[in-house]
């Protein structure tokens, strides 16, 4: 399970890095056309408003440069972040690992717990295409504006406590709500978390560790309770959800 409050490793660091510097490139620029003439405050003020927008398309840049980072210095820290699209698989089992394993005992037996994180991986690809092809860009936007906050001392505590990724992950959660109107729930997410591990993992359609309809329903109502526990203390947009 993760510590919400262990360092964790991850392209913020990278992008840490890439803020602090934008802001003295930007201050010493400031500072000599206020001095010079040369360019107006509010030239330089649109110039460094574009570069920091710019970071959200070339976060795949900072994946790479991170791993070159992490390969060279061998970081201790926690690489749960290790690319854009772990962070909702990382938040989601941080919050829901106890009921999974609660809930899923069979597949964990038969493949250990590694199954798990395609587990995890499975649910958060079915509730980013619940949420619809703006979210992506949300959920990237969200995890900038934490590691722009927090560089290297961010954590997934300190990521959740963001206002962004807060209403972020509050409509995550609303997607797995298993008191809303689709009684079907639990069946379309058991076959769209089985049909991305047979995919992921490329194996045979009889998987031993297919998840049932009757195994995702309890996953979903307990679900909310581990939430609130690991999230207790969190943001009201957050909590609100449940």
């Amino acid at each position: 399970m993760i510590d919400m409050d262990q360092k964790i490793g991850g392209c913020h660091h990278c992008i840490g890095a890439a803020y602090t510097m934008t802001a003295l490139i930007f201050h010493f620029l400031h500072r000599k056309a206020v001095t010079s003439g040369s360019l107006s405050p509010a030239d330089i003020a649109e110039l460094r408003r574009s570069l920091l927008e710019s970071y959200a398309s070339g976060v795949e840049l900072f994946e790479a440069i991170h791993g070159e980072c992490m390969a060279a210095s061998k970081c201790g820290h926690s690489n749960v972040l290790s690319s854009h699209e772990s962070i909702l698989p990382a938040l989601l089992s941080t919050c829901g690992h106890q009921a999974a394993h609660t809930s899923f005992k069979t597949a964990i037996t038969k493949c250990g717990s590694t199954w798990l994180d395609d587990f995890f991986a499975g649910l958060a690809h079915f509730v980013m295409a619940s949420l619809g092809p703006a979210a992506g860009a949300e959920l990237t936007a969200a995890f900038l504006a934490a590691a722009a906050a927090h560089k290297s001392q961010l954590t997934l505590t300190k990521l959740l406590q963001e206002p962004k990724m807060a209403a972020f992950f509050a409509r995550c959660l609303e997607v797995l709500n298993p008191y809303s109107e689709r009684t079907d729930l639990p069946a379309t997410i058991s076959t769209s978390i089985n049909s991305y591990i047979i995919a992921h993992r490329r194996i045979p359609q009889a998987h031993p560790a297919r998840t049932t309809a009757q195994e995702m329903r309890y996953f979903l109502e307990l679900l909310p309770k581990e939430a609130q526990l690991a999230m207790a203390g969190l943001p009201d947009a957050v909590n609100a959800s449940r």
